[in-house]
């Protein structure tokens, strides 16, 4: 008998799978069941995202007292040359996001290599993995051909007079964007959803303590206007712009869940969160939120439209609706009552010279090239400048982090004291002439390959929801691709925001069930 025992213990052990013959206990990974693989997938990625959020407060206070002024009449940084540690924190407080960014990434790439081993992908997630894997080999190239022999310049970590988002920045989107794809259950992607939702709540609290003059921020005035009390909100994205689309993200989640969740819990905290996010959407001040703000509420409204016609009794939209609209009255009454006014030029020049220090200074001149507070002839100006970099390097670019160097004095020596000539810039504010000029358009056409792939995925999966046949995920999700599709013309990446963003394009590209629906390879 207890032969007969031990033989079927044996034949047990041999039915789970190890790797190189080693001991069950060393290949938990391996066995996870499905439900377990994802909640770590959803913890794994919850965890990051929150590291990323302390890391980017820090890294705002940090800026915020780096750019006081010195005792030596110059930034702060300048009183502690002497110490080398503490210099490097004052100066080099940029590469911060894209270091917790990384994290981030690793994260994503673990939950996908696992996903590898254990055989849950399908074969029509090749096809955005193809997109990413030419993504990498041509931004790979460039890098490689970027500018390495400028000081302060490394192609891994970018340019230490800019926003240090090198190859290591754009890698870890990619990464982001596999781990999302990895992800098969319906339970995860909503825990993902309400770190979400909590995550850019705590951003609109801090936007609103910005409002209160001493708290840190870089737009309680701009430089070229007259108005000295704007407060605008940026929360700790770093600015105003990059806040709106984290903003979009957690509107078309919050609408999404709020009208048709199971979850009385999830849609109260949904429905409470809406107000914030689209009141700080108005009050930024910027094309990009009227644009943002616009494109959500037609997607929503025609989302309604099909679901009362497809009469899907899940689906109650009113009560979110009218929450939103009160959010954008309320920000635009303040707004009109203060004198109305769109703010992307100065916010732009706030960002990159007095917050980075790696733009060029704005200068009122007979002879600019561009008037800053004419919305056509600012993004005129930003897109030639685009466009005249993708003609010289169409297939390469100009490697990561690396725009703003072209436009610089050839002079070495200007280039290690960090000197900018007037009007230069280091985004053009067009997120697909930015991919396309950085790492060459062979790059950008796989990138617009996976947001469209992203995009008809998550509409196939929302058409299932109004036959009552899936959940709400989708839904949120095509309202946020739609909304990110559009304000990515007058946008650019950025470590704080853009994670979402790609995680969210990875979510769309998942193939989810419920966990009696799937069971894992064993």
């Amino acid at each position: 008998m207890k032969g007969f025992v031990f033989s079927m213990d044996e034949k047990n052990q041999k039915m789970h799978k190890t790797i190189f013959h080693t001991t069950e206990k060393s290949n938990f990974i391996l066995n996870m069941t499905y439900e377990q693989f994802n909640k770590f997938a959803s913890y794994s990625l919850i965890i990051g995202f929150i590291i990323l959020s302390v890391i980017s407060c820090a890294t705002e206070l940090i800026a915020c007292k780096a750019s006081t002024i010195g005792t030596k009449g110059g930034p702060l940084w300048e009183d502690f040359e002497n110490s080398e540690f503490i210099y490097s924190i004052f100066h080099d407080w940029r590469a911060l996001p894209s270091f917790a960014l990384a994290v981030v990434g690793i994260l994503g790439a673990s939950i996908f290599i696992i996903a590898l081993i254990k055989q849950t992908l399908t074969k029509k997630q090749i096809i955005p993995c193809i997109a990413v894997l030419v993504m990498f080999i041509f931004m790979y190239i460039s890098s490689l051909n970027s500018f390495s022999g400028i000081p302060d310049y490394t192609w891994f970590l970018g340019y230490r007079f800019s926003r240090y988002e090198g190859f290591m920045t754009y890698l870890s989107y990619m990464l982001i964007f596999l781990g999302g794809i990895s992800i098969s259950d319906k339970a995860a992607v909503k825990r993902i959803f309400d770190a979400f939702i909590i995550i850019i709540s705590v951003q609109c609290i801090w936007s609103a303590l910005q409002w209160i003059p001493s708290f840190p921020g870089f737009y309680h005035s701009l430089m070229y206007e007259a108005n000295s009390n704007l407060n605008l909100p940026s929360g700790t994205t770093g600015s105003p712009i990059f806040l709106v689309s984290l903003l979009s993200v957690g509107l078309s989640i919050a609408l999404a869940g709020s009208c048709s969740d199971k979850s009385a819990k999830r849609r109260l905290l949904y429905k409470i969160a809406i107000v914030p996010f689209a009141f700080f959407m108005i009050k930024t001040q910027t094309l990009i939120g009227l644009i943002s703000a616009t494109v959500i509420t037609v997607t929503f409204f025609i989302i309604t439209i099909i679901s009362k016609k497809k009469k899907s009794a899940e689906f109650k939209p009113y009560v979110s609706l009218l929450l939103m609209i009160g959010g954008f009255a309320a920000a635009l009454l303040i707004i009109f009552i203060t004198g109305f006014k769109i703010y992307d030029g100065s916010i732009m020049w706030q960002d990159g010279f007095k917050r980075l220090y790696s733009f060029g200074e704005y200068r009122f001149k007979e002879d600019h090239p561009f008037e800053i507070d004419n919305i056509s002839s600012l993004y005129s100006y930003l897109w030639d400048k685009a466009f005249e970099y993708i003609k010289k390097f169409p297939v390469i670019g100009v490697g990561p982090d690396g725009f703003i160097i072209p436009q610089m004095d050839p002079d070495p020596g200007l280039m290690l004291s960090g000197y900018k000539p007037d009007f230069t810039f280091d985004r053009p504010y067009n997120e697909y002439l930015f991919y396309a000029a950085s790492f060459g358009i062979p790059f950008c056409i796989s990138f617009v390959a996976a947001i469209v792939y992203s995009l008809v995925n998550a509409v196939k999966q929302a058409a299932k929801f109004f036959s009552q046949k899936t959940d709400w995920i989708f839904c949120g999700v095509l309202i946020s691709i739609v909304s990110y599709i559009f304000i990515s013309v007058i946008n650019t990446s950025s470590p704080t925001v853009s994670p979402f963003i790609w995680l969210i394009l990875g979510i769309s590209c998942s193939s989810l069930k419920k966990s009696e629906e799937q069971k894992v390879h064993s």
